[in-house]
């Protein structure tokens, strides 16, 4: 019976500690998220507030720039050229004033790309815009060499020309010829993703919690090429991916509230687009 009672004791002194501890380790995993969070605000605070001052520091000169170029017309109204629209986005604009272009223009890793395709029906010119984009700045997000095909209902280049990227360029490597058989082979490797409005519900929920919340996308898609067809917008999932923070300051976007389609798609088509 002693024993017996002896062995209910423990138990149940186990038991309790072990709810304890349970309950401790909770509370901190939750304090450490909260302050975690808390860090970030204030970080995302301090950068929208630098940007703020340094906003109106140009502001300054930018009226001082205008009466000048305004006595410009006055006096010489034939010689005055108004800036091109890529110069308004990167300099006039408030919310892509601190965009880093040449970061962004800079080659990225050797032999990784991200390829957006269209060789069947993809929706509109609006939806295909509206991959495009969100794959250019997960290229951008990924280091990965961006890369646009699309042959349907035309090949693309018979309307549009890259401007300052070179979306056209082939992929390096992509095919060797073996020297002794003279055949043709692939010599990266390549993974095809399709999250159109027609695919698997699953497949659409997946892709988009990875770009949401994944610490390593590059680990999951480690191919060396990824082709995708889209025409989803993906801007809120990447915004919101507190591991890709700082890749995103690297090129000039200082906090999330900036990674939206309608702030830097003007400035992406600049780019990318004659």
């Amino acid at each position: 019976d002693r024993w017996c009672l002896w062995c209910m004791t423990v138990r149940n002194t186990l038991c309790k500690r072990t709810i304890i501890a349970y309950c401790i380790f909770f509370f901190t995993v939750l304090l450490i998220w909260k302050y975690h969070e808390k860090s970030i605000k204030i970080e995302e605070e301090e950068d929208t507030l630098k940007q703020i001052i340094s906003l109106s520091s140009l502001t300054t000169t930018h009226r001082t720039t205008t009466r000048i170029h305004e006595n410009q017309k006055q006096t010489n109204p034939i010689t005055f050229i108004e800036p091109n629209r890529l110069d308004y986005w990167l300099k006039n604009n408030s919310k892509t004033l601190g965009i880093n272009l040449t970061a962004i223009l800079t080659p990225k890793r050797r032999g990784k790309y991200l390829v957006y395709v269209c060789h069947e029906n993809c929706g509109g010119w609006g939806d295909r815009l509206r991959g495009i984009m969100s794959l250019f700045m997960l290229s951008l997000m990924l280091d990965r060499n961006f890369r646009i095909e699309i042959t349907h209902p035309c090949n693309l280049t018979h309307i549009l020309r890259p401007n300052l990227y070179n979306w056209e360029q082939p992929i390096d490597g992509l095919v060797v010829v073996d020297p002794i058989t003279h055949r043709r082979r692939f010599n990266l490797t390549r993974k095809m993703l399709i999250t159109a409005p027609n695919g698997r519900k699953e497949v659409l929920t997946n892709v988009s919690q990875i770009l949401h919340n994944n610490r390593s996308i590059d680990s999951i898609w480690s191919e060396d090429v990824l082709y995708w067809a889209t025409n989803k917008d993906y801007f809120y999932q990447l915004s919101n991916n507190i591991f890709y923070r700082k890749k995103f300051k690297s090129y000039g976007i200082i906090t999330k509230y900036n990674i939206k389609l309608e702030i830097l798609f003007p400035l992406f088509y600049a780019i990318l687009f004659r």
